[in-house]
């Protein structure tokens, strides 16, 4: 009977997998829009809340990387610093939903003419990742979207666009120049009871 762990590292090979038969094309699409920009003596941003910040920070400058990638790292929305306690999600959480909040965020930048953008978002519901994808839009800049395509279209939209017609209110999809499905399940790839609790989420190692 193969084990808890097995049974892990074979879902996240499915997915993968997933991702190398349908998503090739798109990120290598991306890829081509960024070098193209990186070329022109833009920068390409990155942004995400909460867990999505993860994938940002692997674009920070360091030995050996890739040059002209910024990691637009919003501590206030990410705070992974508690452990115990409310793992300081409660302001987080709260600021994730805040009309506004991400065009301020954007308004403490100068971006210039050959930039670009990726906004990485499981869901891509959250007000501050659908701010984000309209205003970079509304700056002129391309965005490359990643999300979990299944998990955005099956999601109430939580901006408050959604209560007025013919808005954007899935943005990072509905306005992005290239968008990668990170393939994402809505639910956790394997369930796992501990104290009550279910383990096992896949959530950007496959992104």
């Amino acid at each position: 009977m193969a084990t808890a762990a097995e049974n892990y590292y074979d879902s996240t090979l499915t997915l993968l997998h997933r991702l190398k038969e349908t998503q090739l094309g798109n990120i290598e699409k991306a890829a081509e829009l960024c070098a193209d920009r990186i070329s022109k003596g833009g920068l390409i941003f990155l942004f995400g809340s909460g867990h999505s910040r993860m994938m940002t920070e692997e674009m920070t400058p360091r030995q050996g990387c890739f040059v002209g990638f910024v990691a637009l790292v919003e501590h206030s929305l990410s705070n992974h610093a508690e452990i115990v306690g409310s793992n300081g999600l409660r302001a987080p959480l709260h600021l994730e939903k805040f009309d506004g909040y991400a065009e301020e965020i954007l308004k403490s930048f100068k971006f210039g003419p050959n930039d670009a953008f990726i906004i990485i978002s499981t869901s891509g519901i959250r007000p501050v990742i659908v701010e984000s994808a309209l205003g970079v839009k509304e700056r002129g800049m391309p965005v490359i979207a990643i999300v979990s395509r299944s998990h955005c279209e099956s999601s109430t939209p939580a901006h408050s666009s959604s209560r007025l017609p013919r808005r954007n209110t899935r943005a990072p999809l509905e306005v992005a120049s290239r968008a990668a499905d990170s393939a994402i399940p809505d639910d956790p790839v394997m369930r796992r009871h501990c104290a009550g609790l279910i383990i096992d989420r896949i959530t950007h190692r496959d992104a």
